[in-house]
């Protein structure tokens, strides 16, 4: 299952180890939101934890923090 564009600039901002707090105020959502969707996210990659996910990501290359998709 793919991520949507919200959920990979979610990813990426967490890569740049940003909090939800700062996430939410960057793409103008609010925190619960970028809750909801990092629930999404690892339900989407059967991770279980969203900074596994993060390193698993930077790590092969799937993000690269400060670069917008």
């Amino acid at each position: 299952m793919e991520l949507s564009q919200v959920e990979i600039d979610i990813l990426r901002l967490v890569c740049e180890s940003k909090t939800r707090k700062e996430i939410a105020a960057e793409l103008y959502l609010s925190e619960g939101t970028v809750k909801r969707h990092i629930s999404e996210i690892l339900a989407k990659t059967g991770y279980d934890n969203i900074l596994r996910l993060a390193v698993h990501a930077v790590s092969n290359g799937l993000i690269v923090p400060g670069m917008k998709g």
